[in-house]
């Protein structure tokens, strides 16, 4: 199952988050979409999976909430300096 985001991300190089976070060309917002996105079609994959349905499972949930954490901390700081 190939989706939008998975066509934003390769075609920038892109093959995990971390490499959103250290991508200077998003913007926070940017970076945070994205990684949302990311994340809805890690649970649609998922839950293709255990439908029975074909398809790669490597999702990267982990991954995807950590750093959503580390931005959603940097948002914050940047509020209150």
């Amino acid at each position: 199952m190939n989706t939008y985001v998975d066509s934003i991300l390769s075609y920038r190089g892109i093959s995990s988050p971390a490499d959103v976070l250290s991508f200077k060309e998003l913007s926070c917002e940017q970076k945070i979409s994205l990684l949302r996105q990311w994340n809805y079609d890690a649970l649609e994959r998922e839950v293709a999976a255990d439908e029975g349905m074909p398809g790669t499972v490597d999702t990267h949930l982990d991954e995807i909430h950590k750093a959503l954490h580390q931005l959603d901390a940097a948002v914050k700081v940047c509020q209150f300096t």
